[in-house]
């Protein structure tokens, strides 16, 4: 199981944590699924996609749960856990 937090710095233990579009883009590597991809198994427009692997703004809940979907991995809201 993968972590996936949304803040951008572990401050306790002074190691960094991925942000949601840096995880994405490790999933999407893993998984050999490019921008185009991605769009279209998840319906998300590409200027939105490529706001969120730049860290420009953060996904929403339902944007998430469809780019979850798109890439084979779940959403565990409660602890921001992709698996």
């Amino acid at each position: 199981m993968e972590d996936f937090i949304m803040g951008k710095e572990n401050v306790a233990m002074g190691t960094k944590a991925f942000g949601t579009g840096e995880k994405i883009l490790h999933l999407m590597k893993d998984s050999h699924i490019g921008i185009s991809d991605l769009v279209g198994f998840s319906g998300i427009y590409e200027g939105v996609v490529l706001e969120i692997l730049e860290g420009a703004c953060e996904a929403d809940t339902d944007t998430l749960c469809r780019l979850a979907d798109a890439l084979g991995v779940e959403v565990h809201e409660r602890n921001y856990h992709l698996t």
